[in-house]
């Protein structure tokens, strides 16, 4: 697991394939997370509170891990949701 604070404008998908390169092949329907068998990444929007930049949230399970898609999303979904309690959008 890593995040990073990254420039506003950015979806999660275009994170993931130029600066977590990771290769999703499924997205949520809101757009806040992609993933596929070993990788997501989720989009914190910062912006939204007025702040200048946006969190990205990447998780790999790689290199001996069995992967699998269906556990990457409940993973970064949960993630996600309990980062989101500790609001992170405060500490910029």
């Amino acid at each position: 697991m890593t995040w990073e604070w990254w420039e506003p404008g950015w979806s999660a998908e275009r994170f993931a394939l130029r600066q977590a390169y990771a290769d999703p092949d499924r997205k949520s329907a809101d757009g806040n997370y992609v993933y596929s068998d070993e990788d997501a990444v989720a989009v914190v929007r910062c912006t939204e509170r007025g702040e200048r930049r946006d969190i990205f949230l990447t998780a790999r399970a790689r290199n001996g891990g069995i992967p699998d898609a269906d556990a990457m999303e409940k993973f970064i979904v949960a993630y996600r949701d309990e980062f989101l309690r500790s609001d992170p959008c405060a500490d910029q």
